[in-house]
């Protein structure tokens, strides 16, 4: 499990995309058949899922300014004081993915 938060808007502009074209391929299934009733109805239900919630929470995301100017915490890794507070504390090292591997973040 990650402790990082903040996301990649390219990540999500290639995820709202991919979400928009199932959207519209799930609305294109047509099937008459009695015998596939039930297997439609869960088609209608993930459209209507995509198209009232999980499209209008990613639009969101776009309108979120949380991580505009984001500076990574990073600290020396000779500065021994702190290390030791951190192991006492019971804090581990991290690399912040956004930043060099040279850039430890605590968590």
């Amino acid at each position: 499990m990650s402790t990082y938060m903040g996301y990649d808007p390219s990540a999500l502009r290639s995820l709202r995309d991919a979400m928009m074209r199932a959207e519209l391929g799930l609305d294109m299934i047509i099937v008459v058949d009695p015998e596939a009733a039930s297997a439609m109805r869960t088609v209608s239900a993930a459209r209507t899922l995509l198209s009232s919630q999980w499209g209008p929470f990613i639009d969101g995301l776009f309108g979120c300014r949380a991580m505009t100017g984001y500076t990574p915490v990073t600290m020396l890794p000779a500065d021994v004081r702190l290390s030791l507070l951190a192991s006492h504390s019971g804090w581990t090292f991290d690399t912040d993915p956004g930043t060099s591997a040279d850039a430890p973040m605590h968590r």
